[in-house]
């Protein structure tokens, strides 16, 4: 186990934080994609949040960053509730058959990225959504998310409507209102990071936190672009940079 920890560390360095065992054995168990700098940023959040405004994280995947977001908020003894939106739908993957492909291509084209022939693109999503809940009913049933199987563009549409929906769980929750803290962790292209961006800004209120995840100076995705344009805005305050960028929103 302690060889396995230094491996995950080594392959991020940024951050200072001394991590519990907790921490740490959540992130040898989860399946993810976490830059260990954003446990910095969750513990700063945590830590500072002055509202009892819901949480957004924008990308589920299998549970990672949920459950240690849910941890520091805990540890800090902030009862906010997390909201989570994903589609399942990852690079390669289609919900549908896309124009343009030929009837007799389809069953090439829906393979999973890869090539493996014996795992379908929709039983990956099942699977991966499968692992999300599995995850959050073990490591948080005290606290459980609001868990919505939508796009972000599509959640913020209902979130706007203040419609009143029942998540992945069966539970029911409405959405609607201020949020405290965004995080967004979806799809990292400039046009839908830049939107989830605008998105979230109708809804975060002043003293509220944004993360942006994979926005690191001379990354490959477009949300270092986004990071750059909300660093440049005058409604939001840079706290960190630890590779990726968090802000204060201060009017």
């Amino acid at each position: 186990m302690k060889n396995i920890i230094k491996k995950i560390l080594q392959s991020g360095k940024n951050t200072n934080l001394e991590l519990d065992e907790f921490t740490q054995r959540i992130l040898c168990t989860v399946p993810g994609m976490l830059e260990t700098g954003n446990l910095e940023s969750f513990e700063y959040v945590a830590k500072h949040l002055s509202s009892k405004k819901p949480v957004l994280e924008i990308g589920s995947f299998c549970g990672l960053s949920f459950i240690l977001l849910r941890y520091f908020l805990d540890k800090n003894n902030k009862p906010n509730k997390i909201f989570t939106c994903d589609d399942w739908s990852y690079e390669g993957f289609f919900d549908k058959n896309p124009s343009g492909i030929q009837d007799g291509d389809l069953e090439a084209y829906m393979e999973i990225v890869g090539g493996n022939k014996n795992i379908r693109r929709e039983n990956y999503v099942r699977f991966t959504k499968s692992q999300f809940k599995n995850n959050a009913l073990f490591f948080s049933s005290h606290n459980m998310p609001a868990s919505f199987h939508l796009s972000s563009n599509l959640f913020f549409s209902y979130w706007k409507e203040g419609s009143a929906m029942r998540d992945i769980f069966g539970n029911e929750s409405r959405l609607g209102g201020p949020l405290s803290f965004v995080y967004i962790d979806g799809d990292h292209s400039y046009e839908q990071c830049r939107k989830d961006f605008q998105n979230a800004d109708i809804f975060l209120g002043h003293g509220g936190f944004l993360l942006l995840d994979d926005s690191a100076d001379g990354g490959i995705f477009g949300s270092s672009q986004v990071a750059k344009e909300v660093e440049a805005h005058s409604d939001y305050e840079l706290i960190m940079k630890n590779p990726n960028y968090l802000f204060k929103k201060v009017k």
